[in-house]
């Protein structure tokens, strides 16, 4: 895990990363419904994502 520019815990690798603020939080029975609004999105282009065919996963080469 790393942190993104606000601190907050991201995956390493991960081709993207949204960071949302706490706008709401509504009862929902037993649990809660969170709503959160973004205030950063981002991208890394770097890593390729993953190809899924047949239920395994694997590159894109050509």
């Amino acid at each position: 895990m790393g942190a993104g520019p606000h601190r907050i815990p991201g995956a390493h690798g991960a081709i993207a990363h949204l960071e949302c603020e706490l706008e709401a939080v509504h009862p929902g029975g037993d649990h809660d419904i969170v709503i959160c609004g973004p205030v950063i999105a981002g991208e890394d282009s770097s890593p390729a994502p993953p190809l899924s065919f047949r239920s395994t996963y694997g590159t894109f080469e050509g």
